[in-house]
């Protein structure tokens, strides 16, 4: 089985990658791609300088680009695999043309997103940013002021998607001593009982008192935690969302937070970017000044940010590479039309 590479890795972890093959696979990484600095290099045909002859080669691409001109080259491809989480807009129309290559997402980074939430969860319920700011002032009014931190054992965990990141903060939340409750598009016979389809949104977050939000961002999902799902919340509940910004209605959430409808927040995922290396110093992450409010917490989009993360990564691709030479089954294929 041909693999085309189109994805920036380093000498050392091909080295890795290739360790862990069988012996039936062989993987081709063009140069631009090969201690590459940054995941955009080398994106688009350009890219594929000297290694053009590999294009018709290949059973499976790894890659975070899809160009039409490339894929129609492509005459053996049969799986276009994204390695990381999330179907980025301008990849669904050019695969979208070609509806007999399978696209899979790589979820190696399910575990380190899910211990950020669980890292937020608690930094928001335990007051920890605040009192951390008022410590290095040298007041101690935290401790005297009344307002207590929340205890979560026993209390219930509410999971808004229940896919890889889902599934390993129910296991924590188990862990925990918490209840566990959860909605998915489409439950499964193997999902637990505790699993509902979307239609049991509302009462879930109705009896939950950590509310996790892990649903991709497509159209169906959209602000669908709106003013109406904050209305359905406790004014104990702490929100948590390390899907996309959207997912969460940005007023909604400012507003739930500001009045004090619920708790807390902590917010990984956000309304606005940096576009360029120089605005990295000085782009505010929405339109709104969620930086104002005592009960946000606020990262900046790094709960896969670990020092692990290629390692990570390579693992899980070469676990999905081998089962697919083996051919074996690989489930959760990506459904382009719906965009998870």
């Amino acid at each position: 089985m041909n693999v085309l590479y189109l994805y920036p890795i380093d000498e050392a972890h091909l080295a890795l990658l290739h360790a862990q093959l069988d012996p039936g696979v062989a993987v081709f990484v063009p140069p631009t791609f090969l201690n590459a600095d940054g995941a955009l290099v080398g994106e688009g045909p350009a890219g594929l300088q000297g290694a053009e002859d590999q294009v018709a080669l290949a059973d499976v691409m790894v890659a975070n680009w899809a160009d039409p001109a490339v894929l129609a080259q492509a005459a053996r491809l049969q799986t276009f695999i994204i390695p990381y989480a999330g179907v980025p807009a301008r990849l669904r129309e050019p695969l979208a043309r070609f509806p007999a290559v399978r696209v899979y997402n790589c979820h190696f980074n399910a575990v380190s997103v899910a211990e950020h939430a669980w890292a937020l969860a608690l930094a928001v319920a335990k007051r920890l940013v605040e009192c951390d700011q008022a410590l290095r002032r040298g007041d101690w009014s935290p401790r005297y002021d009344g307002q207590r931190s929340v205890s979560i054992r026993g209390k219930t965990a509410g999971i808004v998607g229940y896919g890889a990141i889902g599934q390993a903060i129910a296991e924590m939340a188990q862990a925990w001593g918490l209840r566990v409750q959860a909605v998915r598009r489409q439950p499964g016979p193997q999902d637990p009982a505790y699993v509902r389809d979307m239609g049991g949104l509302t009462d879930m977050l109705a009896q939950s008192d950590l509310i996790f939000v892990c649903l991709p961002l497509t159209d169906d999902t959209r602000g669908i935690i709106g003013r109406e799902a904050f209305q359905a919340m406790k004014p104990e509940a702490v929100l948590v969302n390390v899907a996309r910004g959207p997912v969460v209605d940005e007023a909604a959430l400012y507003d739930a937070l500001h009045q004090g409808r619920i708790l807390g927040a902590g917010i990984d995922t956000w309304y606005a970017y940096p576009r360029t290396p120089a605005e990295r110093a000085h782009t505010m992450p929405s339109r709104l000044p969620f930086g104002e409010l005592p009960n946000a917490v606020l990262s900046p989009h790094r709960a896969a940010i670990v020092t692990e993360i290629e390692d990570q990564r390579i693992y899980a691709l070469a676990d999905m590479l081998n089962r697919l030479a083996r051919s074996d089954d690989l489930p959760g294929a990506v459904d382009l039309a719906r965009g998870y």
